[in-house]
């Protein structure tokens, strides 16, 4: 866990994860304790950066779940398994930082996306990068 718990000395129920699955890295969720949650955890932008995530999913498009992932998306080419508006705002927030904007993103929880039975791929050499 990079972040608060629960019972996080702020109160606050944030949480992120680093996992590996099936020998992929990933991250669920990123975000750098900043404000008056800073200190809280001991990672940075450029210590999840460094992690080389293969792919970040992000819970919700809340700050404590997405406002790092253009940083690290942009700097490592992990891609991004988020909605729509995670993944413009990653791109947003990368580009005006410096980093890469085509980082692949598989939009997920839009009307039809995916398709009522129908799958879509993880791995980030497979995701179709899309256009700003």
């Amino acid at each position: 866990m990079l972040g608060l718990d629960a019972g996080g000395s702020c109160g606050g129920g944030v949480s992120s994860y680093v996992a590996s699955i099936g020998g992929h890295l990933v991250l669920l969720d990123a975000w750098e304790s900043v404000g008056v949650q800073e200190g809280t955890t001991p990672i940075s932008r450029e210590d999840l950066a460094a992690l080389q995530a293969e792919a970040i999913f992000i819970g919700n498009g809340h700050f404590d779940h997405a406002a790092d992932t253009g940083t690290v998306a942009g700097r490592t080419g992990a891609a991004v398994i988020a909605g729509q508006s995670v993944c413009d705002l990653a791109r947003e927030r990368s580009f005006s930082s410096g980093g890469a904007i085509d980082f692949p993103c598989l939009v997920l929880g839009s009307e039809g996306i995916p398709a009522p039975g129908t799958g879509q791929s993880i791995l980030s050499s497979e995701i179709a990068v899309r256009s700003r």
